[in-house]
């Protein structure tokens, strides 16, 4: 039986649910609801059109014990969400996590390729193919989405835009690096998935995602990633957000070999309300980097 790490043991997924008092009064205006979802979580958050403020967030986080699938988790995590029930949304976007990705310079890829260029890095043939330009970095991401998570989804939230979550990763990522002229990464870690990117300068030189079974997994993965890039693990910087629970266990374990990892301390690209400055900030930006897509 696989040994399971201590820090492992010690991990208590909580999600939370934050909101402004605007939406319990009837004074908040028409919202955009934003939605990450990936397996084991999930990340809401409306954004009030009128003031450029999000109100409110919400993560819902599958429990270690549960045995349900990707697709009856998205089900009943949408039906429990605070969020969807207060209706205060005229428009949906979700974005979905998954490793089934693959980047394309934008003058490549022409409507009806997405598929073509996701065969080069994806050997599954059942999934639904589509593709989100990355503003920064001139780039297109061809993704795939299994055709019951699209099916589902497109029935649970009708009219929804549905997203892949690696654009609104890179263009977060393309705003913290632009300025910076060494190398920079950002770690995105979930339960069960982690996407690790990196840049020097504006030149993007790494962006996957891996499905790790643990934080021991992870972080060989990562450490990986450092080796074969030649990154010096005592300079680089990294930006490390997702689940709360999830960052801390890979920033414990992390801690003896990278030197200047941290956690994202605060949200700079958006107004936010003040309820919404009690959460870490970390655990916010799942839901809130997809608004950089629209």
């Amino acid at each position: 039986m696989k040994k399971v790490s201590p820090l492992l043991q010690l991990e208590n997924p909580k999600g939370f649910a934050t909101l402004d008092e605007k939406l319990h009064t009837g004074q908040a205006g028409t919202c955009d609801l934003f939605i990450h979802a990936c397996e084991g979580s999930m990340t809401f958050s409306l954004l009030e059109r009128s003031s450029g403020k999000f109100l409110a967030a919400e993560n819902i986080l599958e429990a270690p014990e549960s045995k349900s699938t990707f697709a009856a988790f998205l089900r009943q995590s949408i039906q429990d969400s605070q969020l969807f029930s207060l209706k205060y949304h005229q428009h949906c976007t979700i974005a979905v996590s998954n490793s089934f990705a693959t980047l394309v310079p934008s003058g490549l890829l022409k409507q009806g390729d997405e598929y073509r260029f996701l065969q080069l890095s994806v050997s599954r043939d059942d999934l639904t193919a589509g593709s989100s330009k990355v503003n920064g970095f001139d780039l297109q991401v061809a993704f795939g989405i299994q055709p019951e998570i699209r099916s589902l989804l497109q029935q649970l939230l009708p009219n929804a835009k549905i997203l892949h979550g690696l654009p609104s990763q890179l263009d977060y990522h393309w705003m913290n690096a632009a300025s910076t002229k060494g190398h920079f990464a950002t770690v995105c870690a979930y339960p069960g998935l982690l996407t690790v990117i990196v840049s020097e300068g504006k030149k993007l030189i790494f962006a996957n995602s891996f499905l790790p079974r643990d934080t021991d997994e992870a972080v060989y993965y990562l450490l990986n990633v450092c080796e074969q890039l030649e990154l010096d693990r005592s300079i680089i910087p990294m930006e490390l957000y997702g689940t709360t629970y999830t960052c801390e266990a890979l920033q414990a374990r992390l801690q003896q070999y990278v030197s200047n990892l941290h956690a994202t301390k605060s949200i700079g690209f958006a107004e936010i309300s003040y309820k919404l400055k009690e959460l870490p900030a970390a655990a916010l930006l799942p839901a809130l980097v997809i608004s950089l897509c629209e």
